[in-house]
């Protein structure tokens, strides 16, 4: 493993799978992200004074760090949530294949 700050990844949800793919589809088609995972979660959460549930989609998104304000920029500006959740995690150490594979395939 090697220690890093170049690489982030970046999180959404969305209440559809569509909508979810979309988003994947937008951020690879532009190279913003090397690989997006998909996964359906619940998630329970404060919404209009009062605690809600839903099945929703939590997007994971690889990126370099230097692309991740854009990256989520561009999610807002093209998801479908009012208030949607868009948070970087900044990735600490990895596989340094791993991690130039994400340099290769996202744009420089």
């Amino acid at each position: 493993m090697v220690e890093t700050t170049r690489h982030s990844m970046v999180i959404t949800t969305t209440a559809t799978r569509e909508d979810a793919a979309k988003l994947a589809q937008v951020a690879l088609a532009i190279r913003m992200a090397a690989c997006v995972h998909i996964e359906a979660v619940q998630s329970h959460y404060w919404w209009d004074g009062k605690v809600t549930s839903a099945e929703e989609f939590r997007l994971v998104f690889k990126t370099r760090r230097s692309l991740a304000g854009k990256l989520m920029e561009t999610l807002r500006n093209n998801h479908p949530y009012k208030v949607p959740c868009l948070i970087e995690t900044p990735i600490i150490s990895g596989a340094p294949s791993y991690l130039d594979w994400i340099d290769a395939e996202t744009q420089s």
